[in-house]
């Protein structure tokens, strides 16, 4: 998943695009660098060679008279959906120049505890980042609220879809109708929203109610 986030930092508002590992690839990052923006992007296992690389970097010590910089956020802790969850988040530009990629100025590793409350079930993940935006831009905690953000947005936009709207019971599967459908998802949450409806099932029913209401939604003009 792709994600536009703008959180608050330093009294100011910092622009970036959080991808995660799905999309973290050198032709994107030139692409966004391309049009003027920064990015922050996920790496885990499932890219193997880098996640490596960037383990083995954050093992190497760091060398102050090069202004190599590190920073740390965490560990915080917050309870929610039945878990206890414990992150920390590491970032810095040391050895920045032996990391083969596009734009980047910052590496990050960041850890993730969970447990389950129910079943005391414990599991720890940790994962790597790759972002243009300098030490001087964005420092632990500002990336740590970009990437946090980033599964905000991830974890309500397809609950969301799958729950209230359906997605996953769908059976158009073939083509570009998918593609299409979740567009169209997309779009009428992002009209929801707007209008200030916090439980989407509620908007539905709204606007499903009434041809006039929902030709008004999406701004098509209506003859009283």
């Amino acid at each position: 998943m792709i994600s536009f986030i703008v959180p608050a930092y330093n009294e100011e508002r910092l622009l970036g695009t959080t991808l995660d590992a799905l999309h973290t690839l050198k032709q994107t990052a030139r692409l966004i660098l391309d049009q003027g923006g920064d990015y922050l992007m996920v790496v885990k296992k499932n890219q193997a060679t880098l996640y490596e690389f960037l383990d083995m970097l954050f093992r190497l010590p760091a060398h102050p008279a090069d202004h190599e910089v590190w920073d740390q956020v965490g560990p915080t802790s917050e309870k929610g959906h039945g878990r206890l969850e414990t992150r920390s988040l590491i970032s810095g530009n040391a050895h920045i120049e032996d990391v083969d990629w596009p734009g980047v100025a910052q590496v990050m590793r960041r850890e993730c505890e969970r447990i389950e409350l129910k079943t005391g079930k414990l599991t720890h993940e940790v994962s790597y980042g790759l972002s243009s935006l300098g030490v001087e831009q964005a420092d632990a905690a500002a990336l740590e609220a970009l990437w946090r953000g980033h599964w905000t947005i991830e974890n309500g936009l397809h609950y969301v879809r799958d729950v209230s709207f359906g997605e996953d019971a769908g059976r158009a599967a073939t083509g570009s109708t998918p593609r299409a459908l979740a567009s169209v998802r997309n779009a009428l949450l992002y009209l929801f929203r707007r209008e200030g409806w916090r439980f989407v099932p509620d908007a539905l029913a709204h606007y499903g109610a009434s041809v006039r209401r929902a030709l008004i939604l999406v701004g098509l003009k209506v003859n009283t």
